[in-house]
Formats: C-alpha cells, sequence, structure tokens
C-alpha cells in the first residue's frame, strides 16, 4: 500500500487501520532506514485497491489529508479531493412472455491485464459471485469488458449463454459525460444519464 517512488515498503514500517470510511496509514517515522534505503528524496504515495458495494452511487468523492509532527508540533496539510465514478448495472430476469422469475444467480466477470513475473497477460476475472434479486443490481462498474454468467438456472428454463459486453462511462467535475454499453446488439438497454444506471432484461427459454 505505501511506496517511495517505485519501491514498494515492507508492511512492517507503517500501519493502516480502517474505521467505517475512513483510512488511515500511519509511518511512525519516516526517517526509518527501511523506508529510504537509497534515496531520501523518493516520493511517497498512498494507492489502494477499493471494491464499492451496492449502495454505491453514480459519482463518489474521496477526500485525503495528511498530519506529520516535525517536533514543533501536529501540522494538517490538505490534500485535496478526487471523483470516482461509478455505473449500475440492473436487470430482471424474465420468461419470453416478460414475466419475472426466480431461482437465478450470476457471476460477473471483467477483463483485466495481469503480470505473471515479467509476462504480462489478459484474462477474465471473476470480480463478483452469487448475483441474486429480480431486478438483480450490480453497482461500481467502470469502462471496461465484462462477462456475465448465468450460474444458476429456474426449474424448467434453458441457461443463457455467457454474455460479453462493454461499459463506455466518463465523468468530470462532478458530471456524468457519458454512459453507454456495447454488445453487439445482443440486448435493449435502457440508460439513465442522471444516476449513471444501465437497465436491461435477460431471458430464460
Amino acid at each position: 500500500m505505501f511506496r517511495m517512488t517505485k519501491k514498494e515498503i515492507s508492511g512492517s514500517a507503517y500501519h493502516v487501520d480502517a474505521n467505517g470510511q475512513d483510512i488511515i496509514v500511519t509511518i511512525n517515522n519516516i526517517k526509518d532506514a527501511s523506508i529510504h534505503q537509497y534515496e531520501l528524496a523518493d516520493k511517497i504515495s498512498i494507492t489502494m485497491d477499493t471494491e464499492l458495494n451496492s449502495n454505491a452511487v453514480a459519482i463518489n468523492t474521496v477526500t485525503a489529508s495528511m498530519s506529520y509532527d516535525n517536533g514543533t508540533g501536529a501540522k494538517t496539510v490538505d490534500m485535496g479531493s478526487a471523483n470516482i465514478y461509478a455505473a449500475t448495472m440492473k436487470f430482471r430476469n424474465t420468461d419470453m412472455d416478460g414475466n419475472d422469475i426466480s431461482g437465478a444467480k450470476f457471476a460477473l466477470y471483467k477483463y483485466k491485464t495481469l503480470k505473471s513475473g515479467s509476462v504480462y497477460y489478459e484474462k477474465y476475472v471473476k470480480v463478483l459471485d452469487n448475483i441474486t434479486g429480480n431486478p438483480c443490481t450490480i453497482a461500481g462498474l467502470n469502462s471496461g469488458k465484462y462477462k456475465l454468467v448465468q450460474t444458476a438456472v429456474p426449474a424448467g428454463y434453458k441457461k443463457m449463454d455467457n454474455y460479453e459486453f462493454n461499459v463506455n462511462f466518463s465523468g468530470h467535475d462532478g458530471k456524468i459525460d457519458s454512459l453507454s454499453v456495447d454488445d453487439s446488439n445482443k440486448f435493449v438497454w435502457d440508460i439513465d444519464l442522471e444516476t449513471g444506471t444501465i437497465s436491461t432484461n435477460i431471458v430464460n427459454n
């Protein structure tokens, strides 16, 4: 999580506390030799992976600040804020007549670039499993290539084919600029630009 320029720092040099929406990274001694092995002027960076849950909204604001004490008293510096934009996917599971049916489960995969040693490769990675409900709601999507797999099918119906689609989503200055789905016209999608929601029906025969 904590890096100096391009070098990741051992977890023993800092600790992380998470409390609700607050994440605090504490470095007890920034001058510690284990942190500055080569160059004292290295830049500090804090990185983390987050997963938005079903309560995520289209525009999520992240703020950051840094507090330090150099022996003359603690000081806090406001590091500003940034917006994280997230789309929400909703879909109903119906029969061919448009009636809701129950008992289906789905899994969502995202096409990602991974690294093994010095080799980079791309593959679908499962990001969410046991998706249920009618409608099903999947929050926290950003632009990228996805695959939806039906893992359980209502009794008496056929499982749908694995469904690949691209989400194109962008925003700036606290507003959503564009939102679309590219799936070679397999499904009909409703787009709500204000809420960042894409909606469709998945039909089991």
